[in-house]
């Protein structure tokens, strides 16, 4: 009976008992960040069918398939054929060396830009054969793209104020493979960074940085600014002015009124008849 066989067989029985007789886990209990590397020490816990820990017995740990879209790791020290054997103690422990897969970029070149906020769980998959059991086991993986593990600093600001500089707004990026970054940062009021000058007014700011990133904010004032009312009295002025002007202009388009002004008007025609 070969290996894959007694698996699938330890497998079923064990579902069909409703025992977990292999565990794979970290030495922190967190998912391992898939990437090469990212290498790590992980443990295989083996319990036999009464639920007792498999002491000092011999396993033999193939490396199964992965989740899409990633290669299959690899177990350091396995042996050409990829088969790890060892031996585990009196607890049912055995601890094995393990590099994780990365992307397939040479079947899905384009996944390895893709940015989505929400991902699919992961998981590495593990053969495990022995003496007298068979079954599998996984270890759960984090999806290895940037992660903003920290956003503060931007609350609490007054309208029309910059933060302090001693208080920047922080944010902060986990990555396991890049040191430079490109921020977008977009909202409503004024950016700039802590050692420049020059504000970037109501727009996107962009910038190259490390994994951390320190730059100051201005949110906009709200409501009525007293110092940017208009000039009341020099708008009245204008307007009366504007109604004067049309005035005159809508009686110079009145027949023989061109004549009447500039003999003076009414009460200079009746003067001029009275001299004469």
């Amino acid at each position: 009976m070969d290996n894959e066989v007694k698996i699938l067989l330890g497998m079923t029985l064990a579902k069909i008992m409703g025992i977990e007789l292999f565990k794979v886990s970290t030495m922190d209990g967190k998912p391992v960040v898939a990437h090469p590397k990212n290498e790590c020490d992980l443990i295989l816990t083996a319990k036999g069918f009464e639920g007792k820990p498999m002491s000092n017995v011999e396993l033999k740990i193939n490396i199964g398939t992965t989740d899409f879209p990633f290669t299959s790791g690899k177990i350091i020290g396995a042996a050409d054929n990829g088969t790890f054997t060892g031996k585990t103690d009196a607890n049912g422990c055995l601890t094995f060396h393990y590099e994780p897969p990365e992307v397939d970029k040479a079947r899905y070149p384009f996944l390895s830009e893709v940015r989505h906020q929400k991902r699919p769980p992961i998981a590495a998959y593990f053969g495990i054969v022995g003496q007298k059991t068979a079954g599998a086991a996984k270890v759960d993986l984090d999806w290895p793209h940037p992660k903003i593990t920290k956003f503060s600093g931007a609350d609490g600001t007054d309208a029309g104020l910059w933060t302090k500089p001693s208080h920047p707004v922080q944010v902060r990026i986990e990555d396991i493979d890049s040191t430079q970054f490109t921020y977008t940062v977009k909202g409503v009021g004024d950016f700039r960074l802590v050692s420049a000058k020059s504000p970037i007014l109501n727009a996107e700011a962009e910038w190259s940085r490390p994994a951390e990133l320190n730059f100051l904010y201005r949110p906009p004032k709200m409501g009525l600014n007293v110092t940017a009312l208009p000039n009341l009295k020099a708008q009245i002025m204008e307007a009366n002015l504007k109604f004067a002007l049309s005035y005159v202009d809508s009686l110079l388009k009145i027949p023989g009124m061109d004549k009447v002004i500039s003999k003076g008007g009414y009460y200079g025609s009746r003067y001029q008849q009275k001299s004469n």
